[in-house]
């Protein structure tokens, strides 16, 4: 597929960006200058509910605070 136009990289603010993949009802972008892969549409603080758990967050918070005292 040919690139999208008017989707702008969360990362750099670019606006061209192309289809790198799909999952489900959302596309992966790729920015075309920072190389950044991202999804569009953003999902919704709802949607995202459904892919991270609690869990999820207490166990990075975990890691960072591990390898912050490896450093």
């Amino acid at each position: 597929m040919a690139g999208e136009k008017n989707i702008i990289c969360p990362l750099c603010n670019c606006t061209s960006a192309k289809i790198y993949d799909s999952v489900k009802e959302w596309k992966l972008m790729k920015c075309s200058q920072c190389d950044f892969v991202f999804t569009h549409p953003l999902p919704m603080e709802n949607e995202m509910k459904g892919f991270y758990d609690e869990k999820y967050f207490t166990d990075a918070l975990h890691k960072e605070k591990y390898f912050s005292a490896l450093r």
